[in-house]
């Protein structure tokens, strides 16, 4: 990747990256400039996640990607986070969307889901002895139950019908006769 930027309301400076800082809702990048756009945990931060995509779909050019992750609000991961929720350990802003929704409101912006999936299907515990008795989890998760992955990840193409303009090949009649009055 030649050139990459990180664009953060926040954050002004960002040692190794080129840093931007706006809103993601009105960025100042040209339209159709963007080759692909990764959203970490993005969506659930903003107080419009629609008006993000939409300015993703602006931004990024024909055929270009958008590489979206999250939390799923249907897991241990998503229980745990409302419970953070709750004793204020995180902004009452934030909320988790579910994939599904995420890729409801791409499709209506004309992207093709091309990619994704659900992952991470233990609680989140610290205890490295707990996570490693815990890890049929994963395996029962991958192949049963992959809606309740803790995490997602979706990744979608920009589709944009072009018209070609075609010429007609038509022409006009001549006259073999010229005109007889």
């Amino acid at each position: 990747i030649k050139y990459r930027l990180l664009i953060n309301s926040e954050i002004s400076k960002v040692s190794g990256y080129d840093s931007l800082q706006s809103k993601l809702e009105l960025s100042p990048i040209r339209t159709d400039s963007v080759d692909v756009l990764t959203l970490p945990h993005t969506l659930e931060q903003i107080s419009n996640p629609h008006q993000v995509l939409r300015e993703a779909h602006r931004i990024l050019i024909p055929e270009g990607h958008i590489v979206i992750t999250g939390f799923n609000p249907i897991s241990f991961w998503g229980l745990w986070y409302k419970v953070l929720k709750l004793f204020n350990k995180i902004p009452s802003n934030h909320q988790l969307i579910r994939a599904n929704r995420i890729k409801d409101w791409l499709k209506l912006l004309d992207f093709q889901i091309v990619g994704g999936r659900m992952f991470y299907f233990k609680p989140p515990i610290a205890a490295e002895v707990i996570n490693k008795r815990l890890s049929f989890m994963e395996k029962i998760g991958k192949k049963w139950l992959r809606f309740l992955g803790g995490g997602f990840t979706i990744v979608a193409i920009k589709r944009v019908i072009t018209l070609t303009p075609v010429r007609p090949r038509w022409r006009p009649k001549r006259e073999i006769w010229g005109d007889v009055d």
